[in-house]
């Protein structure tokens, strides 16, 4: 429930602040989600549900705050180079490996740019959103794709 419940502080906020200069309304809102939503990964059916969920809940609040001039953005950032993959529930920690993935510092970069053109959906890379096209024009493809490689064929 926390990002629901962070992106209802934002929207509050935004909706009741006002400056001198701007007198309208306006603001964005980013939540982060995965392509994995769209393209379940073997063992990861808890994680695509959750992210199925990230872009439901962000496209309706888009909707729903649309007419005051806030923009509420889904961020695919892709495969990032954090400790996020180290750590996952029930697994020992272990030490990161930063060489896979794009630096956060290049999701940050796309972010800033996406936030100036107030995009609505933002890939960080391009192979993220063609594989969303892919998936969505292909789905019989992209599940014998992944069916091959998630058994190590």
């Amino acid at each position: 429930y926390g990002l629901a419940w962070l992106s209802q502080a934002a929207a509050h906020q935004m909706l009741t602040q006002t400056t001198e200069t701007h007198t309208q309304r306006r603001g964005q809102i980013i939540n982060v989600s995965s392509i994995v939503e769209d393209r379940p990964l073997v063992n990861q059916g808890v994680y695509t549900a959750s992210k199925a969920a990230v872009n439901g809940y962000s496209r309706a609040l888009r909707m729903e705050l649309a007419e005051h001039a806030i923009t509420v953005s889904i961020l695919y950032p892709g495969l990032t180079a954090t400790e996020f993959h180290a750590a996952r529930l029930g697994s020992a920690p272990k030490k990161a490996n930063r060489s896979s993935g794009i630096s956060a510092e290049k999701v940050a970069e796309q972010v800033v740019k996406a936030i100036q053109r107030q995009k609505q959906e933002i890939y960080i890379t391009w192979y993220d959103w063609f594989f969303e096209q892919a998936n969505r024009h292909f789905p019989v493809l992209t599940d014998y794709v992944f069916r091959h490689v998630a058994n190590g064929k």
